[in-house]
């Protein structure tokens, strides 16, 4: 069998049992008097309800947490569909109680009595958590920019890249005696050369997901993270700067990143996390 034809039966399969599995209906009783909040493993992209009498709205500042009240009381039977970044549908039963037997519901991240929705251009949370993984226990033998000061060691590894996201494997090395708190870690597009009389633009750039995040590198030790980031390259005249701020102290690290840089970018192994396939993409 070619390699063709075995991809073809791979993605026939996936998109077979996608379909076939049936939507579990969880139950929810939700009361007038009292907010449910449902906690999901991934962030909310779109809520539908089955009636107006189901209010529903993601908590403030976060975006996994939905909160469900009665719009009023009594009402008849319904539904409330959420689908999440990533792609997978949970349908409820929605059913009235004065005195709703939970108040925090945790959704489980076991997909395997859910439906994968297949979303055109969806960044799935799913797929990047375990390419970030990936991307971490990939074997390095160098690195591409690296800053040395103040005892500590700041370095870009790696950059990998799969489908439209880029992996940015950074290493942050404490060589003193004093833990390093990390205040903030920033990507940033700035003009290379600020002309006089001429303010610098700059450009920030959000992760999608940082792998192995932590806030803090003790004394003598390291720590390794992934920034995953939607696909760029820099426009000519430019560059991408990493910049590490320490919280309370004044041992601020900065690393330079070239358009040569990431068009070197390597391409990450196929990871064994489960495929979503785009159904409105031309095969």
């Amino acid at each position: 069998m070619t390699k063709t034809v075995l991809l073809w039966a791979i993605i026939v399969m996936v998109v077979s049992t996608s379909f076939a599995q049936e939507v579990e209906n969880k139950k929810l009783s939700i009361s007038y008097s009292k907010t449910t909040s449902l906690i999901f493993p991934f962030s909310i992209a779109s809520v539908d309800r089955g009636s107006q009498d189901v209010l529903a709205q993601k908590a403030r500042g976060v975006e996994n947490v939905l909160q469900v009240k009665a719009g009023r009381k009594q009402f008849p039977e319904t539904n409330l569909t959420v689908i999440t970044a990533d792609g997978v549908l949970h349908q409820f039963t929605v059913t009235y109680s004065d005195t709703p037997s939970e108040q925090a519901i945790t959704i489980a991240t076991n997909t395997g009595s859910q439906s994968l929705i297949l979303v055109k251009d969806a960044v799935n949370e799913r797929d990047i958590k375990a390419d970030s993984q990936l991307a971490l226990k990939q074997y390095v033998t160098g690195q591409i920019d690296q800053y040395n000061k103040y005892q500590m060691s700041f370095s870009l590894q790696e950059i990998f890249i799969h489908g439209n996201t880029l992996y940015y494997r950074i290493q942050i090395r404490n060589k003193s005696s004093i833990s390093y708190d990390i205040k903030s870690l920033k990507f940033l597009i700035r003009d290379r050369k600020k002309v006089k009389r001429t303010s610098s633009q700059e450009t920030e750039i959000t992760p999608l997901f940082i792998g192995n995040e932590s806030d803090r590198v003790q004394a003598y030790a390291s720590t390794t993270l992934i920034y995953a980031v939607k696909k760029f390259t820099i426009p000519d005249g430019k560059r991408l700067l990493i910049n590490l701020f320490e919280e309370n102290g004044g041992r601020h690290l900065t690393l330079k990143v070239d358009n040569k840089d990431i068009l070197k970018a390597k391409m990450l192994p196929v990871s064994k996390h489960l495929l979503t396939i785009n159904l409105n993409q031309k095969l």
